[in-house]
């Protein structure tokens, strides 16, 4: 049987929407969600940067358009779980879902899928900042099983605080 090309790069269906791998074509719809749903915005080069450095977990949300993306990149540092070791972390930059399309599993599987993407990198750990007054993301994380590792005073340009969110993925959960 051959696998439709189209369908190669789909990494789950959720409801009536693909999960699939971000690419090129999708980095303007991306921008536009982006520009819509966050205050913060990146250059066109970050988002060619993550398709090409970090396609396993560059994942968009689709049904005929795009309704939501998640953009990780993978990096070294401390890790928050073991005291004073480098390790592999998925630092999750930016996840967005379109307003009208919320609290439907959406951000649900982008993250899982995103994570799984970051285990197929040998990553030991997944972190993110949330804004603290984003208090449904901050307990969609939680029941994802991060947990808040720090509070960072005035992280955002806009002055507000940030909580450091981890996710360890070499233990069993």
């Amino acid at each position: 049987m051959e696998i439709e090309k189209s369908n190669y790069d789909i990494v789950e269906m959720v409801n009536e929407f693909k999960i699939r791998k971000g690419k090129f074509k999708d980095i303007p719809e991306v921008i536009e969600i982006n520009m819509k749903t966050l205050p913060e915005h990146y250059s066109d080069d970050f988002y060619e940067d993550m398709v090409k450095n970090s396609p396993e977990t560059f994942l968009v949300a689709e049904n005929n358009d795009i309704v939501g993306y998640i953009i990780c990149r993978i990096e070294h540092g401390f890790s928050s779980f073991k005291k004073l070791k480098i390790v592999k972390k998925g630092h999750i930059v930016s996840v967005a879902i379109k307003e009208k399309h919320r609290r439907k599993g959406i951000g649900k599987a982008l993250i899982n899928n995103a994570v799984q993407g970051m285990m197929m990198r040998n990553c030991a750990e997944a972190f993110l900042e949330v804004r603290i007054s984003n208090v449904m993301a901050i307990d969609l994380y939680k029941v994802l099983g991060f947990e808040i590792k720090s509070r960072m005073e005035r992280y955002y340009n806009d002055g507000e605080i940030a909580y450091s969110m981890s996710l360890n993925l070499e233990e069993p959960k």
